[in-house]
C-alpha cells in the first residue's frame, strides 16, 4: 500500500528516448545522437566535431549517417554507458568512448589535443559515473521507502 501523501518514484530507465528526442534532428546546440540501445542495459551515442579547437565546431550528423560519415577534417566519438548485473543486488556501471578521425591532418590535431586533455577526461568520466550511481541509488531508496505493506 502506498504511504499517504507520497508518490512512488518513477523507476530509472536506460533508454535513448530519455536522452534524445528522435523526432528532433541534432543541432549545433545539441549535436549528440543516439546510435543504439539495449534497454535498461546499454546506451550508445555519438557526436561529430572538431574537438581540438578552443571553441569546438560541431557537425550535427544524423544517427543514420553517423557510421558512414567520412568528410575530411572531423573527429567522431562513439560512447556507451552500460549497466550490468554484479552479484545479487549490485550493478556494474561502465563508460567507454572511442574516437575516430576522418583524415591524417585531423588525426594529428586530435593527438596533440588528447595529450593535453586526457588526464582531465578521466576525472570528468569518473565524476559522471559517480553521479549516475548516486541517482540510481536515490531512485532505488525512494521507491523502496515509498511503498509498504500492511498486515
Amino acid at each position: 500500500e502506498k504511504l499517504p501523501g507520497r508518490q512512488p518514484a518513477e523507476p530509472m530507465t536506460m533508454r535513448l528516448g530519455d536522452m534524445f528526442d528522435e523526432a528532433v534532428p541534432p543541432t549545433n546546440d545539441q549535436p549528440w545522437v543516439g546510435l543504439a540501445e539495449e534497454p535498461n542495459r546499454e546506451l550508445v551515442f555519438g557526436v561529430v566535431g572538431k574537438f581540438w579547437q578552443p571553441s569546438i565546431t560541431w557537425n550535427p550528423v544524423p544517427s543514420e549517417r553517423f557510421a558512414v560519415f567520412d568528410e575530411p577534417g572531423w573527429g567522431k566519438i562513439a560512447a556507451s554507458i552500460s549497466a550490468l548485473p554484479y552479484g545479487d543486488s549490485r550493478t556494474l556501471l561502465s563508460y567507454e568512448a572511442r574516437t575516430l578521425t576522418t583524415d591524417p591532418m585531423s588525426r594529428r590535431k586530435f593527438g596533440r589535443y588528447w595529450r593535453v586533455v586526457s588526464p582531465f577526461v578521466g576525472v570528468v568520466m569518473r565524476t559522471l559515473l559517480v553521479g549516475v550511481s548516486r541517482r540510481m541509488d536515490q531512485a532505488s531508496t525512494t521507491s523502496t521507502t515509498s511503498t509498504t505493506s500492511t498486515t
